[in-house]
């Protein structure tokens, strides 16, 4: 399961005005109420990298899902939108 923690690097996210905010996922559910649940998010590999890694997570269950991924800056940097399933998935990341 996906958990946030500084065991690596900072767990933290900033809003436009730079103002620290908490971080969590959140889901939607098809009948219309949000839940909140547990996804596992591993980290690139290779890392570091030059061009290109793979974003590996695995999802509780079958589900339309975004990636995005940030900068330092906060730029989003890659987003990537799908219906993915409950198995573990990897996705390419190329940076040129």
């Amino acid at each position: 399961m996906l958990g946030v923690s500084s065991r690596i690097t900072k767990a933290e996210g900033y809003s436009l005005t730079n103002d620290r905010l908490d971080i969590a996922f959140r889901f939607s559910s098809p009948a219309g109420y949000d839940q909140w649940c547990r996804l596992r998010v591993v980290s690139n590999q290779p890392n570091p990298f030059v061009n290109k890694t793979f974003i590996g997570f695995h999802l509780p269950e079958a589900a339309n899902a975004t990636l995005r991924i940030f900068d330092e800056t906060g730029r989003m940097v890659f987003t990537q939108n799908g219906e993915f399933a409950k198995v573990t998935t990897q996705l390419p990341l190329t940076v040129n």
